[in-house]
């Protein structure tokens, strides 16, 4: 090779093609993830909210300045917003023990709401600073333009983890598939699958956010479509939505 193309090839194009894959990969996983936790093929990390959560904390990274001090700032904001907002949904939507699914979507579209509307505010007073209104507004149309390996490094960790979490608890949501009683009657602690599952689904989700911004309609249709192909057991739908993710996006 020439000295050009080993820097378009390895610097420029193959970090942007993993960084897709991940992205991809993770918002399809988490989608799966909540709508067979929810038993509702509506949720998905934007309607409840955690998306927009994510996006929340890390634009008040870049608006508070941190993302000068440390690389890892974007990211650790964008799960602490992701995580926050999905506890403050299943709170808000939990009423003696019980979540009724339209309660919860209802809170996570309002709360969602909310995130964006703060999300506009900061930006409208970022932008008398232009460097700072500019990043702002680039990183929240989303994409994976001028994606290195820095960016790899950032979701790498964050998406594998919550990934794995996810994958562990398959024949738990195929419990969960006929009813909450039904998986308690086989061992199922369900209250503790919601919290695993949702802080499982926050830590990838806002890795994804950290390093393309707001990428919507694929944890909400790649999931539809694989359960189509082969099913609703999450023993496939978990790794072909995985792989169905990455490759759409890619």
């Amino acid at each position: 090779w020439k000295n050009w193309e080993q820097v378009i090839i390895l610097s420029i194009r193959i970090p942007r093609v993993v960084i897709g894959a991940l992205v991809g990969a993770g918002l399809a996983l988490s989608g799966a993830a909540l709508q067979g936790l929810f038993r509702n093929p509506l949720a998905s990390p934007a309607v409840i909210g955690v998306s927009s959560g994510a996006s929340l904390g890390a634009v008040l990274s870049m608006f508070a300045g941190l993302t000068v001090w440390s690389i890892w700032s974007l990211p650790a904001c964008a799960v602490i917003g992701a995580m926050v907002t999905a506890a403050v949904v299943y709170a808000s939507a939990t009423r003696r023990g019980q979540t009724p699914i339209g309660t919860l979507l209802l809170a996570g579209i309002a709360l969602g709401t909310l995130n964006t509307a703060m999300i506009s505010f900061l930006l409208s007073i970022s932008l008398a600073h232009y460097d700072v209104g500019r990043q702002i507004l680039y990183w929240l149309l989303g994409g994976l333009d001028g994606r290195t390996w820095d960016h790899v490094k950032i979701i790498l960790p964050l998406a594998l983890l919550g990934s794995a979490v996810i994958f562990a608890y398959a024949r738990d949501l195929d419990a969960m598939l006929i009813s909450e009683t039904h998986a308690t009657s086989v061992g199922v602690n369900v209250p503790q699958l919601r919290w695993i599952i949702i802080a499982a689904t926050s830590l990838v989700i806002g890795g994804c956010v950290a390093v393309s911004g707001m990428i919507g309609f694929v944890g909400l249709v790649i999931p539809h479509i694989i359960r189509m192909m082969v099913g609703p057991r999450h023993r496939w739908l978990f790794p072909l939505s995985f792989l169905g993710g990455a490759a759409f996006v890619v």
